[in-house]
């Protein structure tokens, strides 16, 4: 079973191994490791978001990063969100197979990481990357909110009425954003839209759309700090069987439609899986 950490997982599992509060959680992962019950997959985006603990101490930041590579899988990463995307779009739209969703991680960065070794320059190229990645994404935003507002006059009763109306025209413009609309189109946007990438992608904004202006109280369509990481993570997730998140929201927002061999769950909830 391949599964998929987000960084505040990976944050949780060293607060309750270093106070004493849970240490077994560690030792349950790592036994499931070992008998071969789960891979645990990494993502540019954990790397990233795992550099600004160098702010509370170095020795800090390379524990942090000890942690999470002796939990993943060794010498694979997962590729970035904007790469996932193009590769569901384009692997539907010209009838080829889907590429691994993984590629190497070099054991040199690796060992520099854990080892703290010229963690300012590898941190340059993931900050770099994720920013890259936030660039793409913020059109993916300003569309949304646009289409948000258009809505808005006419509020759906339910996230599954959105989802009946506006899924389809969300993936017809994620294939658009990739220059393969009309090849898409050709075979029906209903195939593209059960691509896992595409899907969770779909999944994600439109339910960011429903939960600021139709489910949540506050400013419409006002882009929440943790939301461009949480939109990553999620596509990245498609890699895995199951998406381990101990954020409250995600797993309501990417269950509203099911998914074909995927789960999003907490971390106490993957414990009593495995054990």
């Amino acid at each position: 079973m391949k599964i998929y950490f987000d960084r505040n997982v990976f944050g949780d599992i060293k607060t309750l191994v270093e106070t004493s509060a849970s240490p077994e959680v560690l030792q349950t992962l790592k036994a499931a490791i070992d008998r071969g019950s789960i891979e645990i997959l990494l993502s540019p985006t954990v790397i990233e978001e795992t550099f600004p603990t160098i702010a509370l101490s170095k020795r800090n930041l390379n524990k942090e990063f000890q942690l999470i590579f002796d939990l993943v899988l060794k010498g694979r990463i997962i590729k970035t969100p904007q790469v996932l995307l193009a590769e569901a779009v384009q692997s539907y739209a010209l009838g080829h197979k889907l590429p691994d969703m993984l590629t190497k991680i070099h054991r040199k960065v690796v060992r520099a990481l854990k080892e703290g070794r010229d963690s300012e320059k590898i941190a340059e190229k993931f900050i770099t990357l994720a920013r890259n990645d936030k660039e793409n994404f913020s059109s993916v935003f300003a569309n949304v909110r646009r289409f948000g507002e258009a809505y808005n006059v006419d509020a759906p009763m339910n996230f599954q009425e959105l989802w009946k109306k506006s899924s389809l025209e969300r993936a017809g413009s994620l294939a658009a954003s990739f220059n393969l609309y009309e090849s898409c189109k050709k075979l029906g946007f209903e195939g593209l839209l059960e691509a896992k990438a595409v899907k969770l992608h779909t999944l994600y904004c439109l339910s960011w759309i429903y939960s600021k202006w139709f489910g949540e109280q506050g400013v419409p369509g006002k882009i929440g700090t943790g939301d461009f990481g949480d939109l990553l993570h999620s596509v990245q997730a498609t890699a895995a069987d199951v998406f381990v998140t101990n954020e409250k929201r995600l797993p309501l927002w990417l269950k509203r439609v099911p998914v074909d061999g995927f789960d999003v769950i907490n971390l106490n909830e993957l414990i009593d899986r495995i054990t």
